[in-house]
């Protein structure tokens, strides 16, 4: 019996120590500004790892689930939501880690999606939707929202949905509308609904102006460093590929091919910040990618820091 416990106690031991050398489920990474450095969630709580690999680091503690890391313009701050209070709400937290502060405190739930600025938060909430920005009653319509990295009450940024924000050094932004329902991992619809890429630019007569007609699928736009072209997701040509456009341009570039229907090279995303310096290399087909940094499939990433 004593053996056989030993047996269970070492296999046991052995699980877990596998588990630590190649961790699963490490998901919502965001690279910092600077490129320099990787936030991601991990088990309920946000963890920190160097872009170019090693060590990492846990940022919070706690029981609740935390979720969605968004890194600050200066790469000193990031937000994130978490359930601690019930459910999920806006919290900032030093990259370093430490203490977080509570920024919203609506009884619904609340997810960073982008800094506007070094002082104020963009996220999602359903909390005064709009019936003019709305398809249909339902709370996946969900409304823009900006508070002050300090706290204070959030104001209307926008009624109507705007998903995967990006936001370069001249204040224009990037998103993804949403126009229904249909599943987020559904493959090669065409229809109505599908998603496509819209900038904004804020002024005394804003500016919306759509950058995408494909009939499928067009999403999760990124500013290149520069901040005059971006990089998204399309199916246009198949599978989700990585295409860059020059907003207001007609033509696009399709850089990275992945052909297959299923499996780890159905789909590429983009994480990154406008002012990153790394490169990513396409894993299918070795193409440089500037200032992206792409999780391969959906839960695995690789990194090729630039020379």
């Amino acid at each position: 019996m004593k053996k056989l416990l030993l047996s269970a106690f070492a296999l046991c031991f052995a699980g877990t120590i596998a588990a630590q050398e190649a961790p699963l489920w490490m998901r919502y990474c965001a690279l910092s500004p600077d490129g320099t450095t990787i936030a991601f969630t991990y088990k309920g709580d946000i963890y920190t790892v160097p872009s170019t690999g090693g060590r990492a680091t846990q940022i919070t503690t706690n029981p609740a689930f935390d979720t969605t890391p968004v890194w600050s313009p200066d790469g000193k701050q990031i937000a994130f939501a978490s359930d601690r209070m019930g459910s999920l709400d806006v919290f900032v937290v030093a990259k370093e880690g430490g203490v977080p502060q509570r920024l919203t405190t609506h009884s619904g739930s609340e997810k960073p999606v982008a800094y506007k600025d070094d002082k104020h938060i963009l996220f999602t909430a359903n909390i005064a939707p709009s019936a003019e920005d709305a398809g249909f009653p339902s709370g996946q319509f969900q409304q823009i929202y900006e508070v002050a990295v300090t706290g204070g009450r959030p104001t209307m940024f926008s009624s109507m949905p705007m998903e995967c924000i990006s936001i370069n050094k001249e204040g224009i932004m990037l998103y993804q509308d949403k126009k229904g329902y249909e599943d987020y991992w559904r493959k090669h619809q065409v229809s109505p609904i599908a998603r496509d890429i819209w900038s904004y630019t804020p002024g005394k007569t804003p500016v919306y102006q759509k950058q995408t007609t494909f009939g499928g699928e067009d999403r999760e736009p990124v500013w290149a460093p520069d901040g005059k072209s971006f990089y998204y997701l399309s199916e246009e040509k198949g599978s989700f590929n990585i295409f860059q456009r020059t907003p207001g341009a007609l033509k696009t570039c399709w850089l990275c091919r992945t052909t297959g229907a299923s499996g780890t090279n159905a789909r590429n995303r983009l994480r990154s910040g406008p002012r990153t310096k790394p490169s990513t290399v396409c894993s299918a087909t070795g193409t440089v990618l500037p200032g992206l940094w792409a999780v391969r499939s959906m839960w695995t990433a690789r990194w090729w820091p630039s020379a």
